[in-house]
């Protein structure tokens, strides 16, 4: 079915197109005043200047072409003209309780699934072997994980990658700052080539540790630096025990970040890192200088780039023979167009690496190696009070685990205890696993709400209320319409009564989840969740009007009870695939104290 929208578009094409002018401007928007019309055409205005026209007598022109189309007033309720010429519409009750029907047998809500869909990779989350993740990989995570689930509802065939930070200097570093420690590990055994250990002598945390220290030392001392190029080089060749020693760490540095990934409710369906084009890196810059794109400077290699560019040249391999995020970036491209087949790449990464990724990008088309859409879906940080990223009181960014367990806290200090009345029926484990629900849903949804491109403050105690534009308030929604259909005997799934409209609610909360897939499509055009973010909320909204002013069970007469049950369901379905797109859980209920 079409979406409501693309339905008054076309029927509006037609009105213009029998009143022979030019369909562009055929198009309506949500009216801005909703006491007087649902949708609004603004095309008379656009079209009379050109035309040297009239522009409320071409609307006046267009309205007798509606009124024509719909005789009988199936589709239209009134038709008017307001001010210079502006057409409002306002659509009858019987086609809007149809529409929403219609929406509920839909299963994409009447959203239009692309016929042309793309292989899209989605670089997002990069969390590094050095160091635990991070509040810093929050947004990139949580964006570009929500943003695959719209292009995969669309369509496209959308995958995630993590692409993990494993090579290059920071594991020389590490590994170099291991072997002075541990010089007796097996790993650095002179001349040993196999029989290494099969678990890693240290967990994730002493890897961070490790990392920390190896930096703090080599700030000071040229010959800690120089230990570790001279690693990263031996690690770059295959060192037997330095190769034995990296996996083990960059295994647990996968688990660590698989662990919160499943808390954040994030899957990757590629789990590639800087190490798996290690060995493309010194053929494709012979390559890169071969066709004349890279060149010899001072004794590194760069690209350098056209001047109406007003960019700077893109290091690509540095004088010591080492190699920059810029050149993985580029021959990460390279694999992902030669072997997956890849159309559209989407980069969700900080803002502050804007200039980063124009090099890149402009290097790739250069190269030929990407004739497709490059995207860098710029973010903001999540700042503190003060307005600066955030930090922890050691000024690092805070741990990702401890943010979470935060919110789990405080959801959990909102929940009734085991074995009391309110939590009738819950296990401790119950309580545990709706705490975890409900704490990620406060730090998703309070993050995907705000623009990507903005930075934002991070307050938990205004994010994990139950009310208000909050990830528990949406959470809500759904568990009440889940009450409703208990208290009544019925399941939800298998309402599908037809749909009366008798009160201004219903008629507002229809119209509202109508605009599903315009709200849908601004996210994914714009690849900002925020839009997806406000519609949910806002139908949340109209259906807390809609239960205060339309009585469900206790009504009296059995035909509108049973609308405002499929209703419900309707509001529910919307709920439900909405947040999932977020990649936030729905729980079937909702307790507090």
């Amino acid at each position: 079915m079409k979406n409501l929208t693309a339905h008054l578009n076309a029927t509006l094409s037609e009105a213009f197109a029998s009143a022979g002018l030019e369909t562009t401007h055929a198009t309506v928007v949500p009216s801005g005043r909703p006491e007087l019309a649902d949708y609004q055409c603004n095309g008379a205005l656009a079209l009379a200047k050109p035309m040297g026209k009239n522009p409320r007598e071409l609307a006046e022109t267009i309205l007798a072409e509606l009124k024509k189309s719909d005789a009988e007033g199936a589709m239209f309720a009134e038709l008017s003209i307001a001010g210079p010429g502006f057409i409002n519409i306002k659509l009858s009750d019987a086609f809007l309780a149809s529409h929403a029907h219609g929406l509920l047998t839909s299963p994409t809500l009447g959203f239009p699934r692309t016929e042309k869909p793309d292989t899209i990779i989605l670089d997002y989350a990069g969390p590094n072997m050095g160091k635990p993740m991070h509040v810093g990989h929050l947004r990139p995570t949580i964006i570009g994980e929500s943003l695959k689930r719209m292009l995969n509802f669309a369509g496209h065939n959308a995958q995630g990658d993590v692409h993990f930070g494993d090579w290059g200097m920071p594991m020389g570093m590490i590994i170099a700052e291991l072997e002075h420690d541990h010089p007796e590990w097996p790993f650095f055994e002179e001349g040993k080539t196999d029989g290494f250990p099969t678990e890693s002598p240290i967990d994730i945390d002493e890897i961070g540790a490790i990392y920390r220290k190896a930096a703090a030392r080599g700030k000071e001392d040229e010959d800690v630096r120089r230990k570790a190029r001279l690693t990263a080089a031996a690690l770059q060749e295959e060192h037997p025990g330095y190769i034995a020693l990296w996996k083990l760490l960059r295994g647990v540095s996968f688990e660590s970040a698989k662990k919160n990934f499943l808390r954040l409710n994030a899957t990757f369906e590629l789990w590639l890192g800087e190490s798996d084009v290690r060995q493309m890196l010194a053929p494709m810059i012979d390559e890169l200088k071969d066709k004349k794109i890279a060149e010899l400077d001072d004794g590194a290699i760069i690209i350098r780039f056209d001047e109406e560019k007003k960019m700077p040249p893109a290091l690509i391999e540095k004088s010591d023979g080492g190699y920059t995020y810029a050149t993985t970036d580029l021959a990460t491209i390279k694999l992902r167009t030669e072997d997956y087949g890849t159309n559209r790449i989407i980069y969700i990464v900080d803002r502050r690496q804007s200039l980063h990724f124009q090099q890149v990008f402009e290097s790739a088309r250069m190269a030929d190696y990407a004739n497709y859409e490059l995207t860098h879906a710029a973010i903001g940080t999540i700042n503190g009070p003060d307005g600066t990223p955030l930090k922890s009181r050691e000024g690092a960014p805070p741990k990702l685990d401890d943010l979470l367990n935060a919110a789990i806290d405080k959801a959990r200090e909102k929940l009734p205890e085991v074995g009391s009345e309110k939590a009738e029926g819950f296990t401790q484990e119950d309580l545990d696993n709706l705490a975890t629900e409900i704490g990620v849903a406060t730090i998703k949804f309070q993050d995907l709400h705000n623009n990507r491109n903005t930075e934002y403050i991070f307050d938990l105690e205004q994010f994990s209320r139950f009310e208000g534009k909050t990830g528990p308030y949406l959470q809500y929604s759904v568990a009440r319409i889940n009450s409703i259909f208990e208290k009544a005997g019925l399941d939800v799934a298998n309402k599908g009564e037809p749909i009366k409209v008798t009160h201004a609610s219903e008629r507002n909360l229809i119209l509202s989840i109508a605009n599903f897939t315009d709200a849908l499509n601004r996210s994914i055009e714009r690849y900002e969740p925020s839009a997806l973010c406000e519609q949910v909320y806002t139908v949340a909204q109209k259906f807390s009007a809609f239960y205060n002013d339309c009585p469900i069970l206790s009504t009296e007469d059995e035909a509108v009870k049973a609308s405002r049950l499929t209703l419900a369901a309707l509001t529910r379905a919307h709920q439900l695939v909405c947040l999932d797109l977020l990649g936030i859980a729905a729980p079937h209920k909702m307790l507090t104290r």
